[in-house]
């Protein structure tokens, strides 16, 4: 969950806050809750490296390069096309059925 705070700025705290759950794979249960303010910060900057070609994304069949929607829907939707289409005329990805 991010929560969006501008005027944090005057305070000296981030202006963008997270919280992530984690669940348990097979039951779905909570298993914690962890500060992701400092990982929504760094996987906004990391997408709009790999976006504008700046960053290499995946570097071994291993790696999984993870995009979700936060709210600039055009936006995020126009991103994920371009990152899809990069990696399929790289020969790499591997699609993910959310349903």
């Amino acid at each position: 969950m991010v929560g969006d705070f501008v005027g944090n700025w005057r305070l000296g705290l981030p202006s963008e806050l997270a919280l992530v759950l984690l669940l348990d794979p097979d039951t779905g249960m909570p298993v914690g809750i962890v500060d992701g303010t400092w990982l929504t910060a760094a996987r906004t900057g990391a997408l709009t490296a790999l976006g504008a070609g700046k960053a290499p994304g995946r570097q071994r069949a291993d790696e999984r390069a993870l995009f979700w929607h936060r709210g600039l829907a055009t936006a995020d939707l126009a991103v994920a096309q371009l990152l899809l289409r990069r990696a399929a005329d790289a020969g790499l990805g591997t699609l993910v059925r959310y349903r």
